[in-house]
């Protein structure tokens, strides 16, 4: 009996989509805001280290490059960067990257450079997730309402 009325519920038109807002949000969330503290970590102390040209790739949809570093503790670590052409593509970058979490890693100049960018794209982000979760209650309770 419960089963069945759940199961009606969800063929409504709103109930899902309004559960998956829901649903998804937190867990973007949470992705958002690992990704802010490593961002943080990587403006307040990385360290900056030269990578040179390892390999290259080129395709339809334009070129890549592989860079090699090694970081400085003596172990070696990759970054890939996508360009439009091949000769777009230089032989030499600096990489920032996290001491203690070395896998944290990304060319200088990318992502945000300031604590005032940081704090900038984070409350863009969070307001993002508030507009689509606060979209998400109002589908499931036009579902739900709606018999």
């Amino acid at each position: 009996m419960i089963l069945s009325q759940l199961i009606r519920l969800l063929r409504r038109k709103t109930v899902p989509p309004g559960l998956i807002g829901i649903v998804g949000c937190p867990l973007l969330a949470l992705f958002f805001w690992q990704d802010a503290i490593d961002e943080r970590a990587l403006i307040d102390h990385a360290q900056v280290v030269p990578a040179t040209l390892v390999v290259v790739r080129s395709g339809r949809r334009g070129a890549a490059g592989e860079y090699g570093y090694r970081m400085r503790d003596g172990t070696h670590g990759t970054v890939h960067r996508g360009f439009d052409t091949l000769h777009e593509i230089p032989n030499l970058l600096e990489v920032e990257y996290l001491p203690e979490k070395p896998e944290v890693k990304r060319i200088k100049g990318a992502g945000s450079n300031t604590v005032g960018q940081w704090k900038f794209w984070l409350v863009l982000k969070f307001t993002f997730l508030a507009v689509v979760f606060s979209f998400g209650v109002w589908m499931l309770v036009r579902g739900l309402r709606n018999e």
